[in-house]
């Protein structure tokens, strides 16, 4: 009968609610603030293209500010070995400040983070329109270095069409030995005319260059 009584008792029983659920607090993606980066007034940073190292972000504004003030001295210091020989070589044969004298705007349009690599697209505005540059970042003891990465060819009339453009190597990019090139220039179907290549200072009339259309400046 105690039994049964028992039996009886628990029947007449409400089971208890179940515990409330406890959500777990959103992990939310930390990332670099552009509060306290210090840039050329050409460059432009969009925010959703932040690194989440605030280190490299520094880097990053460094390397775009170099490029859109012309200062080879800046861009020898973010530069790896390679890349550092190649400017070098663009300085010393006049490149480097042709390629830089008329810039109008760099802009930050890819960033393809992972653990142990960076890959970097900036776009480069100038009269003629915006062309890529693909980058390639490394940790060294805490200092964040970059490459010159031989990406696929995009242009856009602003720096701003250029946001989002995949960073394809190109397909030749190899060497002999498997290194790069380091490519920190236009490509050469996108380097602006120097004076002397102009129409007015072409000698003969009846040249066939003289066919070739003069190509305008690009809208802003």
């Amino acid at each position: 009968m105690l039994g049964a009584g028992l039996a009886l008792t628990a029947c007449g029983e409400e089971e208890p609610p179940p515990p409330p659920q406890v959500q777990q607090p959103r992990q939310v993606e930390q990332r670099a603030s552009l509060d306290d980066i210090r840039m050329d007034a050409r460059v432009q940073f969009p925010e959703e293209r932040l690194p989440r190292s605030q280190e490299l972000a520094d880097a990053i504004a460094s390397l775009a500010s170099a490029i859109a003030s012309g200062d080879s001295s800046a861009m020898r210091g973010v530069l790896d070995g390679p890349s550092e020989a190649t400017l070098a070589s663009l300085v010393a044969s006049g490149d480097w400040e042709r390629e830089t004298e008329n810039v109008e705007a760099v802009r930050i349009v890819a960033l393809e983070e992972s653990d142990d690599n960076v890959r970097l697209g900036l776009a480069v505005q100038d009269a003629s329109g915006a062309y890529l540059l693909g980058w390639e970042a490394r940790n060294a003891g805490g200092r964040w270095l970059f490459a010159g990465l031989p990406v696929a060819s995009a242009t856009g009339v602003r720096a701003a069409d250029l946001d989002g453009a995949p960073l394809e190597i190109m397909s030749m990019a190899s060497s002999r030995s498997g290194a790069r090139e380091p490519e920190l220039a236009a490509p050469e179907e996108r380097r602006v005319p120097r004076p002397q290549d102009s129409p007015a200072r072409r000698s003969s009339p009846s040249s066939p260059t003289d066919s070739e259309p003069i190509r305008t400046p690009a809208p802003l």
